[in-house]
């Protein structure tokens, strides 16, 4: 099990996490990242066939950070596998639209925006089973 270090602060301790010019970069891009990762990927298997080797062994409720989460999409087919799952992710956007993923799936996925430079602090004491 591992757990999350205090102590790398980045320069983004102070806030919640914004990372100049990743808002900006990932405003636009949002909307039309399904084109990346599209909502029936899940469907076809291909991310049973990514993350199934890296989540090999995990028993159902073992907890999962999904670092840069995106729109969601992992953290929601990891959700429905039985794990807890917290999404994270510096883009205003993204979190928005991981946030509204989770929602129309109705996954159990808990959603904080913070940037990975940060998470150490922001994540103090908790412990995760893997994080992506």
């Amino acid at each position: 099990m591992a757990a999350v270090a205090a102590g790398t602060a980045g320069a983004n301790a102070g806030g919640g996490g914004r990372t100049a010019g990743v808002d900006d970069d990932y405003e636009s891009f949002a909307a039309d990242y399904h084109w990346v990762h599209p909502p029936d990927a899940t469907e076809v298997g291909t991310f049973e066939r990514i993350l199934r080797p890296w989540l090999h062994g995990l028993e159902p409720g073992a907890a999962v950070l999904d670092a840069a989460c995106g729109t969601g999409l992992d953290a929601v087919v990891l959700a429905g596998r039985g794990l807890r799952v917290t999404a994270t992710d510096s883009s205003a956007s993204m979190v928005a639209a991981t946030r509204r993923r989770v929602a129309a799936e109705g996954a159990d996925v808990e959603v904080l925006r913070a940037d990975w430079r940060v998470l150490a602090d922001r994540l103090r004491g908790r412990r995760f089973d893997a994080v992506l």
